[in-house]
């Protein structure tokens, strides 16, 4: 019987995702399957078992991956970022969080059929928090994580929303673990705690 653990990275591409993907590949006990928009750089096609193209908010695709595998991790990284999302808010929108939901849904379904956990990760950012004005914000200081979460940017807005809607499918079902973290742009690169 395979042992291997199923990883599926959801904006594969991206900057965040060849870290990600160079990292776990280290690893001989996991599969790695990715989704991305765009066709996966060659440099990593090596290290993943199979690609898929498409958006994260094509349910017929995604409920194909989660059929075709057994997926025991999900590193949702797939997103319209701060400046493409206050361009086009619909879009945004419609990825950030449809894609979210769309996700959190169909892992659930299958975690039910299947009977085994599995663990939802997706980075958030510092643009959840919102203090409105330069004096206040001076006065603060340092805040704790769950004070001034007023988010004031369209992408703020969108990952709080997914932040509470992880947490929601964590505790409404128990099999799926949700885990985020926010980061500062570039830091999530920099981050061990990240891949663990």
């Amino acid at each position: 019987m395979d042992k291997k653990n199923t990883i599926f990275i959801t904006g594969a591409n991206g900057e965040i995702g060849h870290g990600l993907i160079i990292k776990l590949s280290d690893s001989k006990d996991v599969r790695i399957i990715t989704l991305d928009l765009s066709k996966l750089d060659t440099k990593l096609k090596p290290l993943i078992y199979e690609e898929f193209r498409g958006s994260v908010t094509d349910k017929n695709l995604v409920n194909k991956i989660f059929n075709k595998y057994k997926i025991n991790t999900i590193y949702h990284l797939a997103a319209i970022l701060s400046t493409g999302a206050e361009k086009n808010p619909e879009l945004a929108q419609e990825v950030n969080v449809g894609g979210t939901a769309l996700l959190l849904e169909i892992a659930n379904r299958n975690m039910i059929k299947l009977q085994h956990k599995i663990k939802f990760i997706f980075p958030s950012t510092v643009a959840v928090y919102g203090i409105l004005d330069i004096k206040t914000k001076q006065k603060t200081g340092a805040i704790k994580e769950n004070e001034y979460l007023t988010p004031i940017t369209m992408y703020g807005i969108n990952k709080l929303y997914c932040e509470n809607l992880g947490k929601y499918y964590s505790e409404s079902y128990r099999l799926l673990a949700t885990h985020n973290k926010r980061y500062i742009g570039s830091c999530l690169m920099q981050s061990k705690h990240y891949f663990n």
